[in-house]
């Protein structure tokens, strides 16, 4: 951690200066058009890992349904032994 001491006279003491009113040296209105794109993207793609189904999810759902209603049964599908 870096640090930096600072030798201030003691007839004055220290007083922050005014917030600026000002911000077009720093191109503020570009930085709020771009955490206002980001804010909108964060919404739309924060519920996407719950509400998107994953590919192969609605196929996998058919099969289990006719596991469970006798229909299939199961067997291994990562062995090569038939």
């Amino acid at each position: 951690m870096k640090r930096m001491t600072v030798e201030m006279p003691a007839s004055a003491p220290f007083v922050w200066p005014e917030a600026p009113t000002d911000f077009s040296p720093w191109d503020q209105e570009a930085a709020d058009k771009a955490e206002e794109a980001q804010d909108k993207e964060n919404d739309i793609t924060s519920g996407q890992a719950v509400t998107m189904p994953k590919p192969g999810a609605e196929e996998l759902r058919k099969q289990a349904e006719e596991l469970l209603a006798g229909k299939r049964t199961w067997r291994p599908g990562w062995t090569d032994w038939d």
